[in-house]
């Protein structure tokens, strides 16, 4: 990876992580438990939206591409590209 996707790649990795936690922190202000309870049940409950919001918006971007430039860049443009690093240790032919 390039620094210059670098950037892209963060957005596009905390902003559904922000939006998992905010939607559970939301959905526990309905309840009334004790906050042992509501800690766990929110940090499970990060875990499964963040996942679900992602793979949600991804799919929806293979049709759409502006889809995620919206919902998980935030108006970034570039998508990150990942390239395979090359061999360092190029290899000798035997002899």
């Amino acid at each position: 990876m390039q620094v210059s996707d670098l950037v892209p790649s963060l957005i596009r990795t905390w902003v559904p992580l922000g939006m998992g936690a905010l939607v559970s922190w939301l959905a526990t202000k309905n309840f009334t438990i004790d906050a042992q309870t509501q800690s766990a049940l929110i940090v499970v409950m990060t875990a499964a939206i963040t996942g679900l919001y992602y793979t949600g918006v991804r799919l929806l971007e293979q049709r759409y591409p502006a889809v995620g430039r919206v919902l998980l860049g935030f108006g970034v443009k570039a998508k990150p590209v990942y390239v395979k690093p090359a061999d360092p240790q190029p290899k000798l032919p035997p002899g």
